[in-house]
């Protein structure tokens, strides 16, 4: 091969692998805080988990949904929340509690009683014996028992909070609901890293097989210059040169292998599954032209989670500002008491049990309020009314920077559009310039090391096409996450 044709290919091989480099392939580390053990997998995809196997995009996305710990524990923060708002709801709702309890008195008191002849004696009418007065114990009250029973139901029902419970419940509601936002927003994120990861793992794949193209073509152009030397039609430096080249393409085939195998660990980790011999059979798809900057900006604003939860804290912050500025004082809550008591000493079946039991009803109706407190509730309602600002001030400021986001991602799609479609007619020009130079290495009128040059520029074209490609859906795959286009995303 001559020389100016070996720096050629040389500068784009290294142009090539440079962007397999720094394409973006999603590492094992970047998503493994989303992976999770395959315990609860559905046994439809258990299939997956071996050699050998199809794996389609769409059962890549199942698999990681089923297995991922950060669903299982956004899907548990929405139950939580929601059991809050019950309980929430439940504070407006009649209140009841009920005591048990059982005393027993190492001292009890002592009745009362006149002793037999404590008030002297007389005689016996017809004698003259003396007779005690009383002539037997007089108990007036009787000693208490050693045990003593209580039993107290407590009934509470508030009337009047100035309507603090209710928007109480409606701040616990907006939690459920912030939470099932958080759930959606953790699924579109993690549909993202999926698809990013087994189109990166794709890419390197294919990385992969054309760099062992262009290494098997750069032996033979090798193993030519050797008999070349021995037939005195090159130099020393030729054959030297030939081996330099083949060992860049060995190293940069090397370096593309571990990127193979850090996307494969790393869709591996978010699936949960071996994927090292497993086949991806999606190819990268067909995108439509993109639509108006505003259409997206519009989109991106109506499917924005992150929005929807500030607006949704904005609500609680208003909320929590209304309790506050109600719950100041002289704004008394009134709440219905009603309370029975039951206490005795003696329990069934004891002998007149009933005697020694006592049964009251006690109905209340209270209001309470503060009145002072050193500004502490007006500081409380200022803090309230200051947070209000800020989540109104974030608001504005994601909408501004939903309007930059969109435009840089759309940006980047047209830009990786467009990086594409010039590595397409690259790939076309060296495939023609290969066809040439076959015909003309049969015709005797280049060199077979010219003609495996022209194939190895072809293989080359082919990695920088691959890649572009790859680049332009990664492209796409983050402006259809800004604006909550994934497929199976939920807005």
């Amino acid at each position: 091969m001559p020389r100016d044709g070996t720096r050629l290919w040389r500068g784009i091989l290294l142009a090539a692998v440079t962007g397999l480099a720094c394409a973006g392939l999603p590492a094992a580390a970047e998503v493994a805080d989303a992976a999770v053990t395959a315990d609860a997998a559905d046994e439809a995809y258990a299939t997956y988990t071996g050699d050998g196997h199809d794996l389609t995009l769409q059962t890549a996305l199942q698999l990681a949904e089923q297995r991922s710990h950060g669903l299982q524990r956004a899907a548990a923060a929405v139950e939580g929340a929601a059991a809050g708002a019950d309980a929430a709801r439940a504070q407006r709702l009649p209140q009841v509690s009920a005591t048990v309890s059982a005393t027993l008195l190492s001292d009890p008191p002592e009745g009362v009683r006149i002793r037999r002849g404590s008030l002297g004696s007389t005689e016996a009418p017809g004698t003259t014996f003396p007779v005690p007065l009383p002539d037997e114990d007089v108990v007036l009250v009787p000693d208490a028992e050693r045990t003593f029973y209580r039993l107290e139901g407590v009934l509470e029902q508030p009337l009047f909070t100035w309507g603090k419970l209710s928007r109480g419940e409606r701040v616990a509601v907006l939690d459920r609901d912030l939470a099932d936002i958080e759930l959606q927003q953790s699924r579109r994120e993690l549909r993202r890293d999926t698809m990013q990861a087994y189109y990166g793992t794709r890419f390197a794949a294919d990385a992969v097989t054309v760099l062992r193209n262009a290494e098997a073509i750069a032996e033979q152009i090798l193993a030519d210059r050797e008999l070349a030397l021995e037939v005195g039609t090159v130099n020393q430096e030729d054959l030297l040169e030939a081996r330099a080249e083949l060992q860049e393409l060995r190293m940069q085939r090397r370096r593309a292998e571990q990127a193979l195998a850090s996307a494969e660990t790393g869709l591996g980790t978010l699936l949960q599954q071996p994927i090292t011999a497993t086949r991806l059979v999606s190819d990268f798809p067909d995108r439509p032209e993109l639509p108006p900057e505003a259409g997206l900006y519009q989109q991106a604003l109506s499917d924005s989670h992150d929005l929807e939860l500030l607006r949704g804290r904005l609500q609680q912050a208003r909320l929590g500002t209304e309790v506050e500025q109600r719950s100041s004082m002289w704004r008394p809550d009134v709440a219905l008491q009603l309370q029975l008591e039951a206490g005795g000493q003696r329990l069934p079946p004891q002998a007149n049990w009933y005697d020694s039991w006592d049964v009251g009803v006690n109905l209340t109706l209270a209001g309470r309020f503060g009145v002072y407190d050193g500004g502490a509730q007006a500081a409380a309602v200022r803090q309230a009314e200051s947070r209000e600002r800020q989540l109104q001030a974030s608001i504005a400021e994601l909408r501004d920077g939903l309007a930059y986001e969109v435009r840089l991602r759309r940006e980047e799609v047209v830009a990786r559009r467009e990086e594409h479609e010039l590595n397409r007619l690259r790939l076309e020009l060296a495939e023609e310039r290969a066809r040439n130079a076959r015909v003309s290495f049969e015709n005797d009128l280049i060199t077979r090391a010219e003609e495996r040059g022209a194939q190895i520029l072809l293989e080359l074209a082919r990695l920088s096409q691959l890649r572009s490609r790859y680049q332009l859906e990664q492209a796409y795959i983050e402006l259809d996450f800004l604006t909550g286009s994934l497929p199976g995303s939920a807005p």
